[in-house]
């Protein structure tokens, strides 16, 4: 609302905002009212033209926030009152209720899914999140999340954003405890699939890359060590760039069989076995659209 109101007195800087609050009484009727026109209100003319012709409200725009049958009431006294918002003042109902079928000439219908899309609502979650202290990672994750709970909802969106605690809630239970029904679980999938799966295959590529020499000494050790080379899903592995995640965490917990007893693939850092467990344990469950839980999120998120 602020930004419309800027935008408004940038091209007419006279006109004026005044919020009605809610009431069940007829529109026109209560703007008489709300006017202290009554004494002199005769019901020769109907309210609207009464009011215009009065030009009680002129340099006025009334911002009415209504649901259900008061916002239908409004929309019907809206379309008798003709839009000429300098002389007469004009009404603009913000409402979730859907206007009636005949729309009024004198009406036009602003729907909010025609302006704001989620990557609108993503980009607002991203600047709420600007300012904070985490890492860039973590931001795009609770982003993504919000806008896969709440889709377009922007209050809603703010909301989760700025209560959801990163350290320490679940997601899944976060938004049952703010009311989200239906697939709660899809809905927190797809905004790993969004986030995680990326950060997991680029991990993924680095790691092979760190650590080509070992890998390539694993890869000529493990064709010779299988009668058919070393396959993945029934398809031979031809270079050791081609490997993926389960293939080379399999050749970090497989024994040589020697006298060394070390393991195919050695690597010579002993965080490195347990990260690659994690890319792979987080990856196979994105890949058969399972959730991932916080605490490896957070574990592969680095926070």
């Amino acid at each position: 609302m602020e930004i419309l109101r800027d935008k408004i007195y940038a091209v007419e800087s006279s006109l004026y905002f005044k919020p009605i609050d809610g009431t069940d009484a007829d529109p026109g009727g209560f703007l008489i009212s709300y006017a202290g026109l009554e004494a002199e209100y005769r019901h020769k003319k109907t309210p609207a033209e009464f009011l215009s012709e009065r030009e009680v409200f002129a340099n006025r725009i009334l911002h009415v926030m209504e649901e259900g049958e008061r916002a239908l009431r409004w929309y019907n006294f809206a379309k008798t009152y003709k839009p000429e918002p300098t002389r007469v003042g004009a009404i603009m109902i913000e409402t979730r209720t859907p206007p009636l079928a005949d729309v009024s000439q004198n009406v036009r219908v602003l729907k909010y899914e025609d302006f704001v899309t989620e990557y609108d609502a993503l980009v607002f979650a991203g600047l709420l999140l600007a300012d904070g202290g985490m890492e860039v990672a973590c931001k795009r994750y609770i982003a993504a999340l919000a806008v896969a709970l709440f889709g377009t909802d922007a209050a809603r969106v703010a909301e989760f954003v700025e209560d959801f605690d990163f350290d320490h809630d679940d997601p899944e239970l976060f938004a049952a405890s703010m009311g989200v029904r239906g697939d709660v679980s899809r809905r927190v999938w797809n905004a790993q699939a969004q986030t995680l799966f990326p950060l997991i295959m680029f991990e993924h590529r680095e790691f092979i890359d760190k650590w080509h020499e070992e890998i390539k000494v694993a890869f000529e050790y493990a064709n010779n060590m299988f009668p058919r080379g070393l396959e993945y899903l029934g398809e031979q592995v031809t270079s050791p760039d081609e490997m993926e995640l389960a293939t080379l965490r399999y050749l970090t917990l497989k024994k040589r069989g020697d006298a060394s007893e070390r393991f195919v693939l050695h690597i010579p850092d002993e965080k490195v076995s347990p990260r690659l467990g994690l890319l792979y344990n987080t990856r196979n469950m994105l890949a058969h659209g399972k959730v991932c839980t916080a605490e490896d999120v957070r574990e592969l998120l680095g926070a």
